[in-house]
């Protein structure tokens, strides 16, 4: 009995810790897209397909690691057109990656 009742401890325990996370990522996504929209659609297009500004962002994304995601949003790349976003707090650099990273493709 206590066995079955320790597994059905621990299964709602990992179940609220997975909820949980989640629903942070969800935040991180929701906040990111509002970010994106204020910051990059402008040139990317409303959901990074592009325009005759700037590159679709899908498949750089798929094709890179978070952490580089932020430093190059953070840094930039002036020569190419990509304005340095180095104002803005690591977390929110953190939070359109995620939304980046959640984009359909642009086929």
């Amino acid at each position: 009995m206590k066995a079955i009742t320790g597994f059905i401890l621990l299964s709602v325990f990992v179940l609220t810790v997975a909820t949980l996370d989640a629903k942070d990522e969800t935040d991180m996504v929701r906040a990111g897209q509002k970010l994106f929209a204020r910051y990059c659609a402008e040139c990317h297009g409303p959901t990074g397909q592009g325009t005759d500004r700037a590159p679709a962002l899908q498949s750089y994304v798929k094709n890179s690691q978070p952490a580089m995601l932020v430093s190059f949003i953070k840094n930039g790349k002036l020569r190419a057109g990509m304005p340095s976003w180095s104002r803005l707090p690591d977390q929110r650099l953190s939070q359109i990656v995620s939304y980046l990273q959640v984009l359909p493709d642009s086929r």
